[in-house]
């Protein structure tokens, strides 16, 4: 599927859900939506703020914060914590997320593992429906580990 046939089945789904819901299909909104499937990776609501600031399209913070809040409410969007940050992403189909996070430089990487997605997908708790899952992992990346061992070595020679 291409950009545009993403954007239009996003805009399709928000609009039906912001119908269901009794709320306004606004300008702002889609520009907001349009902004956020064009993305190829997480996102942050500065991150997103810059974004369309540089396609000279402004929104203002509280509509950007309510936009993104109802575009996860209508599972079109991803919500998840990372240190003290919070990280969107667009689902575009995706039903899990795994993560590698940098405790040191904050850099996000998805990683692929078919067989903890199976078990993840397999698992089935009682009395509830698992809509998606996230997992992150946390460490170093390699250019942190790189840094980490240079600054080891510079401080040992001292």
């Amino acid at each position: 599927m291409d950009l545009e046939e993403r954007r239009m089945k996003a805009r399709s789904l928000f609009a039906e859900y912001l119908k269901a819901k009794g709320g306004r299909c606004t300008s702002e909104r889609m520009a907001v939506l349009d902004e956020i499937v064009k993305l190829k990776s997480k996102f942050t609501i500065d991150e997103l703020e810059q974004m369309l600031e540089a396609n000279h399209f402004r929104v203002s913070h509280g509509t950007l914060y309510n936009t993104v809040r109802e575009l996860v409410k209508a599972h079109l969007v991803r919500r998840f914590q990372i240190g003290k940050a919070a990280h969107y992403q667009y689902l575009d189909g995706k039903m899990q997320n795994l993560h590698l996070v940098c405790a040191q430089c904050g850099r996000v990487t998805e990683f692929q593992h078919p067989e903890l997605e199976a078990l993840l997908q397999a698992f089935r708790p009682k009395r509830f429906t698992v809509r998606d899952f996230t997992v992150l992992v946390n460490g170093l990346c390699s250019a942190c580990q790189t840094r980490q061992r240079k600054l080891d070595k510079k401080n040992n020679k001292k």
